[in-house]
């Protein structure tokens, strides 16, 4: 296959636009189609070279395999290898436990199901998973078990006839894709079958140009070329994808390889020095950035800035040239002393995916510790989540009558919910945040709180008003209660109050006000949340339950601790927090429409009694309650009506 620079010159500008995405450069939004545009380029690439081993009638599977963990695995296991320490050092075991299992789908390039399960891509702490971007080399493997086996049983019908095969059936993936977004956003991302249609787009390519001259076309080429340039820009996370948007990457992508011959202007542009050597590097690089940015970030209190996000990219393309140099390099070439033989290929292969593999089982079974912590922490803090509604939807009460929490307010939630009113008569509605979803539960599991059989909960993870983002119910909320103003007795509400900080300059305010900083009340926010609430009790009446005084205590900090520490918190810190309770209820005062209650009055908060041990902890992280927590403050004052009078 004749070499083509302008192909190499194109892996930069897919690599680096995922880069700078990854580090958080905004203006690079749609940066994540650079890896559709290494989709098609693999898909062109090793389909050119199966066409014409099948054409010369010397195809070997055994073969093809070779190459391909000749390829992909040595820098695969370097990076994977270089990763160990900095997980062991710097993960905390629940995190720990997350990397081990990747590291055993890593090897098995599964991981893309993995991160389907865990979902998703542009969650906030998928940011700190170092393996997340594996499941697009996932994705790849996948397809390369099954497309050359295909190609091997059905090239007797004639290329053509496999041509229009390839056609139809990437056609079908890309419909699939476009049913996938509406119908499972996450798994339309990550899984195979809805990204075939890519790789696809690149074999059919190479059908179109194996063994026959590439026409060349300037502007088509240059039509590609904006198309990919524009995606990166455009698009963003709530761009659907992959959809029929993912055209413009592939489709541009597909042009540049069938008409940017050298000559034309795009090919000299992607020919240039720079761009091709950062191409050659480019699958090193792509494998080096995920785990550099996810441990800085992990390592930051805050988001890291742009000039060391910057900086952590430069040195990520470094750790790229030392890999392509000393790593992919010598294992690619066959007459190597590394590695000469097939037999000792995939013997040595084995052997190294073993021993990840077993990395990866003690870090599963361990449950992240590695023997660095007391057990008693691993297990506590792990009871302590795995029970929450915060974490886990399925963990939510639903009585299967009119005593059930949601995190929409659907079709069926509001029939449910009508039916509900019919029944008993008006309820009472809990809306808010995580902290919404903690009262709420509180409620349920209290011994003071039962004079209800109508208790609705509709509260979402990450949802904090003023802003409603794409996800968040309150807009349905506001519509259901305006148009049904008899359903609910009274309205819930509750706000994490960490939020309603202004957060000092890259710190995050909650390590700063535990560590005895006086944070500033944001007063704008608390406004916003008060304007929004006073309208929605113009149709019921509002109790907004003021923030709880969280410990702010981070699960680092228990570790380092241990179960026999100090969980004081200092009087700065509930000195802060008072300020933002006097400052709530003082705004809340001056709408008139809304009653605010204070939790840290009504519950009486005592360190470090109420942060509770080993044994019985009563938070799960440093401001949401745990089920214990939930029981032990739910039962100190009537949360359904704020009353310390009792039920």
């Amino acid at each position: 296959m004749k070499y083509r620079r302008e192909i190499d010159g194109l892996r930069a500008v897919a690599v680096m636009p995922v880069i700078l995405f990854h580090a958080g450069f905004s203006v690079f939004s749609g940066g994540y189609v650079g890896v559709d545009v290494f989709f098609v380029i693999s898909g062109y690439l090793i389909t050119s070279i199966l066409i014409a081993e099948l054409e010369q009638g010397r195809f070997s599977i055994i073969r093809f395999y070779e190459r391909r963990v000749r390829r992909i695995l040595p820098a695969l296991f370097f990076v994977l290898l270089a990763c160990l320490p900095f997980a062991y050092m710097w993960l905390l075991p629940p995190q720990l436990k997350d990397f081990a299992q990747s590291l055993v789908s890593v090897v098995f390039f599964g991981s893309n199901v993995l991160f389907w399960i865990e979902s998703g891509y542009f969650e906030s702490a998928a940011e700190l998973k170092p393996l997340l971007h594996t499941w697009s080399l996932a994705v790849e493997e996948q397809y390369y078990l099954i497309f050359p086996m295909f190609l091997l049983i059905a090239w007797r019908y004639g290329r053509n006839r496999v041509f229009w095969s390839v056609v139809v059936i990437s056609a079908m993936s890309l419909l699939l894709a476009e049913w996938g977004w509406r119908n499972d956003p996450d798994a339309n991302f990550y899984l195979a079958p809805t990204r075939a249609w890519e790789l696809l787009a690149g074999s059919i390519c190479a059908f179109l140009t194996v063994g026959r001259a590439v026409k060349s076309n300037g502007i088509l080429s240059v039509i590609g070329l904006a198309a990919i340039v524009f995606s990166v820009f455009s698009f963003d996370e709530n761009t659907p994808f992959p959809s029929i948007y993912a055209l413009f990457p592939v489709v541009g992508t597909a042009l540049i390889i069938l008409f940017a011959t050298q000559g034309t202007w795009v090919a000299r542009l992607l020919s240039m020095r720079v761009l091709v050597g950062i191409g050659l590097i480019s699958y090193s690089a792509y494998l080096w950035h995920q785990p550099v940015f996810a441990f800085a970030r992990l390592r930051s209190s805050s988001e890291p800035d742009h000039y060391l996000m910057g900086a952590l990219a430069i040195a990520a393309l470094v750790l790229a040239w030392g890999t392509w140099r000393w790593v992919e390099q010598p294992f690619r070439r066959p007459t190597s002393p590394m590695l000469a033989t097939r037999r000792a290929v995939f013997v040595a292969s084995g052997a190294f995916g073993a021993f990840i593999v077993a990395i990866g089982i003690v870090g599963h079974t361990s449950q992240g510790n590695f023997f660095r912590y007391d057990p008693r922490i691993v297990s506590s803090l792990r009871d302590a989540e795995s029970g929450s509604p915060v974490v886990d939807l399925e963990n939510r009460v639903d009585d299967g009558q009119c005593v059930f929490s949601a995190p929409h307010l659907s079709e069926e939630i509001a029939n449910r919910i009508g039916e509900c009113a019919t029944m008993h008569g008006p309820g009472i509605l809990v809306i808010g945040d995580s902290h919404a979803t903690n009262l709420f539960h509180s409620i349920v599991r209290s011994e003071r709180n039962v004079s209800t059989s109508f208790l609705i909960g509709i509260t979402t993870n990450g949802c904090h008003l003023p802003e409603i983002r794409k996800g968040c119910p309150y807009n349905e909320i506001y519509h259901f209660v305006e148009n049904n103003q008899f359903t609910f007795a009274r309205i819930l509400y509750e706000k994490a109050g960490y939020l309603m900080f202004i957060p000092p300059e890259n710190r995050d305010v909650r390590a700063y006000i535990r560590n005895g900083g006086s944070a500033i009340v944001d007063e704008e926010r608390i406004s916003g949340v008060v304007t929004w609430l006073n309208g929605l009790a113009e149709f019921s009446p509002i109790i907004w339950y003021g923030p709880r005084l969280s410990p702010l205590i981070s699960h680092n900090e228990f570790y380092e601790r241990g179960c026999d520490g100090d969980f004081s918190i200092k009087d700065s810190h509930v000195e802060t927090y008072a300020k933002l309770d006097s400052a709530i209820e003082g705004l809340v005062k001056q709408g008139g429409n809304l009653r605010y209650v204070s939790q840290i009055n009504a519950m009486n908060f005592s360190y470090p009694e109420d942060f509770g041990g080993c044994d019985d902890l009563l938070w799960f992280d440093e401001s949401h309650f745990s089920r214990s927590g939930e029981t032990n403050f739910g039962n100190r004052f009537d949360l359904l009506s704020g009353s310390n009078d009792g039920p």
